[in-house]
């Protein structure tokens, strides 16, 4: 690209965040009067929208509600000031946490959560003394406190507290795969002292968790492979019991250029779990090259189980042939495939043939109930150079206040539309508490805070209930 092309597409880029600015601004100010709503589930969700930019009279308010009686208010308020991260935030998280009582309760796990997610710089402290005492304490009644911080603290995870992290690891009575899975995840990227030795041993012993977690992060990070891994990755490639596992190992092989991952590659194509086809597609292509395009086409086209044939088509990263175009079109439009498979063929078509896959992806959006392919429908909806396509044609009713996890994909895809729904329920004078309600849990879900889904399995049950998809 030439220098003035270059020049072009940063004036654009920076319009574009200017403009996403704008839009914020604009839903914090109509957000800032309903921290006093006689709602207490709006206040909450009011106050984790406007938390991170919260002043000193929104600070006052979210200290007060982080402590009053209405329970739907308290735990919002306790992760607000978590996003808030100021020291007086900080203080209250860590007093809250001091108490032995509330550690074992919804109180701990909220304020446990909050804490987790303040910055490393102003939360070392009080986060260190809390671990210490949950290493002290009972593991099972503070289960769900420790997990709450441990996934916060994920989500920004270069943090300083390596050191009671990792005593809570080597603690032989910490036997909690998900616990010890959360803990292997944070020490990973920040404990330099987890050796080879040491990540072999757990890869050959530890817990299908902690495997799961240095697969993937072995996979992510793509150190240099010696035998003695290699040693290690082909077995669990080729004969772990769990899918999963197979897959991930698989990957970890793939991205060192493993030769022989191309037979195990082919093995699971022909015999393995749907994410097991995933990754072994994506090996195929990615050792073989082009070589092995043509053979991939025919096992795609002849695959009968729907499953695997969604995930084959998700990682089928090449430009796709003619028949598998039309194999695709076939797919996206019949309604007796299942959505999973249907959405896959329409994303497919979609990197090969835009024109072609748009009608489908407008139809697949529209209908499909599985929302965790909403975002990336939304996303391929928007062509680029194209005016986004409006919401009287991608959804029956333009109300988006009926479709929420189709206003969040919208929202996180930036459509210009769905922004708009938001300011306008936000502004009406006398909108509904239901209303309100809705617009604040979509706009915190898709721009703010929502479950981390990693590991969905460590997430605790009001972690889950309260910041779920509306």
């Amino acid at each position: 690209m030439s220098l003035a092309g270059r020049a072009f597409l940063l004036l654009l880029l920076c319009g574009f965040a200017q403009g996403q600015d704008h839009i914020t601004r604009l839903v914090l100010a109509d957000t800032a009067p309903l921290l006093q709503h006689a709602d207490p589930q709006i206040r909450g969700e009011a106050a984790l929208v406007i938390a991170r930019y919260a002043d000193a009279t929104q600070q006052a308010l979210l200290l007060a509600m982080a402590n009053s009686d209405d329970v739907a208010s308290r735990h919002r308020a306790r992760i607000a000031l978590g996003l808030l991260g100021t020291p007086a935030a900080v203080q209250l998280l860590g007093d809250c946490l001091d108490d032995t009582g509330t550690r074992g309760e919804d109180d701990g796990t909220a304020a446990a959560f909050g804490l987790g997610l303040c910055p490393t710089a102003t939360a070392t402290t009080p986060t260190t003394r809390l671990l210490a005492a949950i290493a002290q304490g009972s593991w099972k009644r503070q289960r769900d406190t420790l997990l709450a911080l441990l996934l916060a603290m994920s989500l920004a995870p270069e943090r300083t507290e390596t050191v009671a992290l990792r005593r809570l690891f080597d603690d032989e009575s910490n036997r909690d795969p998900q616990v010890r899975g959360q803990l292997l995840q944070l020490l990973l990227t920040n404990d330099r002292t987890l050796d080879n030795k040491t990540l072999r041993k757990l890869l050959e012993r530890g817990s299908e968790a902690e495997r799961a977690v240095l697969l993937r992060w072995l996979a992510d990070e793509a150190p240099a492979m010696d035998a003695a891994w290699l040693a290690l990755l082909e077995p669990l490639a080729r004969s772990a019991e769990r899918g999963e596992t197979r897959a991930l190992a698989l990957g970890v092989l793939t991205n060192a250029r493993h030769l022989p991952s191309l037979e195990l590659a082919e093995r699971a194509l022909r015999h393995g779990t749907a994410i097991e086809c995933e990754v072994a597609l994506r090996a195929m292509l990615l050792i073989g090259g082009a070589r092995l395009l043509r053979a991939t086409t025919p096992l795609v086209l002849s695959e009968s189980d729907p499953a695997r044939k969604a995930a084959m088509l998700a990682s089928f990263a090449a430009p796709l042939p003619d028949e598998l175009k039309d194999h695709c079109s076939k797919l996206a439009a019949d309604a007796r495939e299942p959505w999973s498979l249907r959405s896959e063929a329409a994303l497919a078509l979609a990197r090969g043939d835009g024109p072609r896959a748009a009608p489908l992806l407008r139809s697949v959006f529209a209908t499909t109930p599985q929302t965790t392919d909403l975002m990336r429908l939304a996303r391929a909806l928007r062509q680029p150079g194209a005016e986004p396509i409006s919401i009287a044609r991608l959804l029956d009713d333009s109300d988006l206040r009926l479709h929420p996890a189709h206003w969040i994909a919208l929202l996180q895809a930036e459509h210009p539309e769905a922004q708009r729904q938001v300011l306008a329920n936000l502004r009406l004078d006398r909108a509904s508490p239901a209303t309100l309600l809705t617009t604040l849990r979509v706009w915190r879900y898709a721009r703010v805070l929502s479950v981390p889904t990693a590991r969905c399995e460590a997430v605790p049950p009001m972690l889950q209930m309260l910041l779920a998809c509306p």
